[in-house]
């Protein structure tokens, strides 16, 4: 409207008010825990992310490598290891998840699932995903 003026409905300091919750966002973001770098440079679509992510881990640990390496990486990674699961096959099941990343309003996660027998990788499989407000 012609003639507006600063504190008058509409003027510029109500749009800067519409920006204060934006700005918050971006300055708790900008605090947040980094991606582990193994789970760094993936697809923006979380779907795709996260078959690009399980299939970085499976050429990275293939069935057969060693489980100590995997847990030693993933430790200097940051991720949390869970404690082993039993299976219905007398293998353990085992997971670590990364997470905490606020981005905006959603709180980003990495999950690696593994079983192991005798010190090596018998099953793998990793995920990534998102859990928004």
């Amino acid at each position: 409207m012609i003639g507006q003026g600063c504190g008058e409905e509409g003027g510029p300091r109500v749009r800067a008010k519409s920006f204060a919750p934006l700005l918050a966002c971006l300055a708790l973001s900008a605090c947040a825990t980094p991606a582990p770098p193994i789970g760094r440079g993936l697809p923006r679509n979380f779907e795709d992310a996260s078959h690009a992510f399980d299939e970085r881990l499976r050429t990275r640990f293939p069935v057969g490598s060693s489980e100590a390496d995997l847990v030693a990486e993933l430790s200097r990674e940051h991720f949390k290891i869970g404690p082993a699961r039993p299976e219905a096959d007398s293998l353990h099941e085992f997971s670590a998840i990364h997470g905490g990343e606020m981005f905006p309003a959603c709180d980003l996660t990495w999950v690696v699932i593994w079983a192991a027998q005798g010190g090596k990788i018998t099953r793998m499989r990793g995920s990534y995903y998102a859990t928004c407000l």
